[in-house]
């Protein structure tokens, strides 16, 4: 079915953007091999970071509560998986930030001293095998330890070895603030640092084969019994005050955390000493515990609402803010482990719907009489199961990056007017779509915007600001075009509303009548413009017969452009057209 030029001008392409990068060329004739470490990973970069992160804020709902009033604000409570997650600001394929900014902590530097702010995980993001129930990590402020300066500083001394049985002198040591890492396939300990010209190449430690000896105190909270153990991907072993209380000493993937029972002392510290090796692949290892408190809650409360102490302090707040959705560990490529889960299938979602464990979350959360505002992290549509009608907002944040949290913050606060816009459909459950694998794009309701015929939930390019645009003067240069004719399409957008703010005007083409198989529209042009208020500016659109209102003929192999009328709309979705014209195309 594919012809053998076709084949040749793709190895063509590919060798030649090879060819470009240097990638046959000795390292010293290569511009980018030449780049100093310095460059990587600086102030530049990280203001970028922020930008980005900024422009994909996509404001879903808005009942009046955004933006939040710091003002007027005393206490906010936090809750969600995803509020101290920095899995949830990256998707796959990802470098590892070196100060990554989660969605609590972005909160926390908005608002100050002022405002009281509370934070509960809650709820884990998913309910799935208790075997491979997630347990919470070992805060820095429970552990400490001696810095090469014999200061006492938060965390474990980590002993790092370039080999699997800590044989000869460690090849780093380093203090880290808690036992929580994942490095996958060619990700290793010291990669950031690598990348930060802070350690020579020679000096890093491996992606593969390698161990970690940690060691230093674990303060106790309260008086009572803990469960405390490790969760790795590979050998681990955990001794309390010389005495071994974890033996995982083989390799294995984290598909169960290891667990042991001690008797600890409130205000007393322990020594703690926790050994791992990495083998080969990914590498995790998590120093994990449940409190006696955490353990009465698991006894006495149903472990899919939130603990009674979480619920007060929704209730004392002034707002609560749910930070939820997934990460990228559960939508990926051929995700082993990730199976045999309720809306999940190996990376692949059988169900758009928010995992049952944080619906009931919000709605605990709702029955407070606290505001509700969601930040939903992810990198697919979801559906709330009618759940939204009761949210007051919903921000969708994407996996936004390194600066993650302090864009979500400048939209919840004001410090920037959100103007995202959906790239795809959001459908209300995920009984609106057809089989996933049905390829025909009618099938069904009909996939994407260009085929659905339900109503959306949100719809492909919805997207809200704090302020409001209005349209006006649509103007299409011909009403009758051939097939090799441009059209110059102009229309007039003013900001009518109280504050500055971008909208992204969206242009539309439909064919009005056709006995083809035609989409029921498709974006063919877009312009992001700034507007103060009270501004107002012309956009002007250069479309292409030939390119843009054509249609794939199956049959022939080939695009077509069909005589006859053609609807141009502009608007600011796939559903909210607020203008349009009619355009004819001759023979």
């Amino acid at each position: 079915m594919i012809d053998e030029g076709e084949i040749d001008l793709s190895l063509y392409r590919l060798v030649l953007a090879k060819m470009k990068l240097g990638m046959f060329d000795k390292t010293e004739d290569v511009p980018y091999a030449n780049i100093p470490f310095e460059v990587n990973d600086n102030q530049a970069h990280d203001e970028v970071a922020l930008k980005m992160a900024q422009k994909s804020m996509t404001l879903l709902k808005n009942d009046g509560i955004l933006p939040l009033n710091k003002s007027k604000l005393k206490r906010i409570a936090v809750v969600g998986p995803n509020a101290d997650n920095v899995g949830a600001l990256r998707g796959n394929y990802y470098g590892n930030a070196s100060h990554p900014v989660t969605v609590i902590n972005g909160i926390k530097k908005a608002v100050g001293e002022d405002v009281e702010v509370s934070y509960a995980k809650g709820v884990p993001m998913v309910i799935y095998d208790v075997n491979e129930e997630e347990f919470p990590i070992v805060d820095s402020k429970y552990l400490s330890t001696f810095d090469e300066n014999g200061e006492k500083v938060q965390g474990l001394t980590g002993h790092y070895f370039n080999n699997m049985n800590f044989e000869g002198e460690a090849d780093l040591i380093r203090v880290d603030p808690q036992i929580k890492f994942q490095w996958r396939r060619t990700i290793s300990p010291t990669t950031t640092e690598v990348a930060q010209g802070i350690i020579s190449r020679e000096d890093a430690i491996n992606d593969e084969a390698f161990s970690i000896r940690w060691t230093g105190k674990l303060l106790a909270p309260m008086t009572g019994r803990y469960r405390l153990g490790v969760s790795s991907d590979d050998g681990c072993r955990l001794w309390i005050d010389g005495k071994q209380i974890i033996e995982g000493w083989d390799i294995h993937n984290r598909k169960e955390a290891i667990l042991s029972e001690v008797d600890l002392v409130e205000g007393q510290s322990y020594d703690i000493k926790l050994e791992y090796y990495e083998n080969f692949a990914v590498a995790e290892v998590n120093l994990i515990w449940e409190t006696p408190e955490h353990i009465a809650n698991d006894k006495n409360l149903d472990p899919t609402i939130l603990s009674q102490e979480t619920l007060a302090d929704i209730k004392n707040a002034d707002v609560a803010i749910f930070v939820g959705g997934i990460d990228a560990s559960w939508e990926g490529e051929e995700m082993a482990g990730r199976d045999h889960v309720e809306g999940f299938n190996r990376g692949d979602r059988t169900k758009i719907e928010l995992p049952q464990i944080q619906l009931k979350a919000l709605k605990a959360m709702k029955e407070t009489g606290t505001p509700v505002v969601f930040v939903l992290m992810a990198g697919s549509s979801m559906s709330f199961d009618g759940l939204e009608e009761d949210l007051k907002a919903i921000l969708m944040s994407w996996y936004p990056g390194q600066r993650g949290g302090d864009a979500v913050a400048d939209v919840l606060f004001g410090g920037y007017n959100p103007a995202g816009r959906l790239p795809i459909t959001f459908y209300s459950s995920t009984e609106e779509i057809a089989d996933f694998k049905d390829y025909n794009m009618r099938a069904g309701k009909g996939f994407t915007y260009r085929y659905y015929t339900g109503e959306a939930l949100f719809p492909f390019g919805h997207g809200l600001s704090y302020t409001q645009f209005e349209y006006s003067n649509l103007m299409i240069d011909k009403s009758s075009v051939a097939s090799n004719d441009e059209i110059m399409v102009s229309v007039q957008v003013k900001n009518s509303g109280k504050l500055d703010g971008e909208e992204v005007v969206q242009l539309y083409i439909k064919d009005v009548e056709s006995d083809k198989w035609m989409a029921l529209k498709q974006l063919r042009k877009f312009e992001r413009v700034a507007l103060r208020k009270g501004e107002t500016k012309t956009l002007t659109f250069k479309l292409n017969v030939t390119d843009d209102l054509r249609y794939y003929d199956a049959m022939c192999r080939e695009y077509r452009v069909e005589p006859g009328e053609f609807e141009i709309k502009l608007g600011a979705s796939s559903q909210d057209i607020r203008l349009k014209e009619i355009v004819s195309v001759v023979e």
